[in-house]
């Protein structure tokens, strides 16, 4: 549990409703319901993906003499091969299972390596519905009937996550503004003002950015509850909007890869409730704390299933009773992308290690990070700290918590401000380690 969280939002706390779905979706009573018999149904659900599979020419050539009755444990899982986006990239033809005509949604992101690449992702309308649905009932954990809710992200567009979300709570009752991603800081604040929404869904920097041009202000905002998506989500952003609006906040994790959704926090703040009853989730390679690269099975995409495909995010999945009295497994972290980390000598770096130092300095609204150096010559640090005009960070106190962790030993850091009063429209949120 994150040791900010206050904890009287854990006393109250509800099991999550994700849970219910699951048992659903699975058929097993809610009483039954735990890691083991959910093992057994997704292994099942593994043997009819690999059938399935025999329709994309990549797997049926990667899966070449495997017969599905006899992957009945998850090591004989696990002896499976994996898929990697360097596969997919440039390849996505070889992976459909169905023609294309019968896609409903091609989406193209870029690849995480070095190559400067991209990779396209197809779903169906069915695929897309599943999302949805899970989308309805994660937002029920804090949503309910009537409350005004506003999209800070990209909307606009059919299968676009703002418009994904509006639909979604069309189904709860609740009133949905897409504002878009966050430009004009100022415009977003007054918009907010006069909206008065009771829950806010929007990209991680960018509402610390918000939340500290409302303190700024001299009338910070109050909304009830901040749902935090499409990035890494710091611990101390999440503090920074609990102090500044008075918010619960939750966190969800998602990727293209998965049809947008993939978990979604409780209040007990212990880890991601999973869509279990369409994807797998497993650990390759963990280390001593259990973490290491995150793989997906997706079951029930119809147009582009994926075995164990690795995100490249690292994290790790957690087995015990979750706060809110869930049995089933949780995915804690991520903590980032293995491409977006470095080890300097002491040990890996994410960014988001910088983030939670970063962002507890209230004054920082955002950061640019670039790496540089051999362990021959020495590494270095070199940060951009960015801020609203006038409200300069604390840069002894930030350069003195960086030095305590533990993988920048030896670094130089080298720090400068940059005054900030908006985001570029086509700004991109993800922080990058250089």
């Amino acid at each position: 549990m994150n040791a900010a969280t206050d904890c009287s939002f854990e006393e109250k706390c509800e099991r999550s409703p994700i849970e219910s779905k699951i048992a659903r979706d699975t058929g097993i009573r809610p009483d039954d319901l735990n890691a083991e018999t959910l093992s057994e149904w997704q292994l099942a659900e593994m043997r009819g993906l690999l059938r399935y599979l025999t329709r994309s020419r990549h797997y049926r050539d990667k899966l070449s003499g495997i017969d599905p009755d006899q992957i009945r444990t998850l090591r004989d899982f696990e002896a499976l091969p994996l898929t990697s986006e360097v596969d997919l990239a440039g390849h996505e033809n070889d992976f459909l299972c169905l023609s294309p005509g019968d896609v409903a949604r091609m989406v193209t992101v870029p690849t995480t390596g070095t190559t400067g690449g991209s990779k396209r992702l197809a779903f169906t309308g069915s695929d897309i519905a599943r999302s949805m649905d899970f989308i309805t009932v994660a937002y029920t954990t804090f949503m309910r009937e009537g409350d005004r809710h506003m999209v800070m992200m990209s909307g606009g567009t059919q299968g676009s996550i703002g418009d994904v979300v509006k639909l979604s709570m069309d189904r709860i009752g609740a009133e949905t503004y897409i504002y878009g991603p966050v430009s004009d800081i100022e415009d977003a604040y007054e918009t907010v003002c006069k909206w008065k929404p009771d829950v806010i869904t929007g990209i991680p920097v960018q509402m610390a950015a918000l939340a500290r041009y409302s303190e700024r202000k001299g009338t910070p905002l109050r909304v009830r509850e901040v749902l935090l998506s499409a990035d890494d989500v710091p611990d101390a952003v999440c503090e920074r909007l609990r102090k500044v609006w008075g918010a619960r906040v939750f966190r969800h994790f998602g990727m293209t890869e998965l049809c947008i959704a993939g978990g979604c926090e409780c209040c007990a703040d212990r880890g991601y409730h999973l869509r279990h009853s369409d994807h797998f989730f497993e650990v390759l390679d963990p280390d001593g704390e259990g973490y290491g690269e995150i793989a997906v099975t997706t079951f029930h995409h119809e147009a582009m299933p994926l075995l164990r495909y690795r995100t490249g995010d690292f994290g790790r999945i957690d087995r015990s009773v979750c706060g809110c009295g869930s049995r089933l497994p949780r995915l804690i972290g991520p903590r980032g992308r293995l491409s977006n980390s470095r080890d300097f000598g002491h040990g890996r770096v994410f960014i988001r290690d910088i983030e939670e130092v970063i962002f507890t300095d209230p004054a920082v609204i955002d950061f640019e990070c670039e790496t540089g150096g051999a362990e021959e010559a020495g590494y270095h640090l070199d940060l951009l700290l960015k801020h609203f005009p006038g409200d300069e960070p604390d840069l002894s106190a930030i350069q003195s918590a960086l030095a305590d962790i533990s993988g920048l030993g030896g670094v130089e850091t080298v720090m400068a401000l940059q005054e900030m009063k908006h985001f570029e429209k086509q700004y991109n949120s993800k922080k990058r380690m250089r």
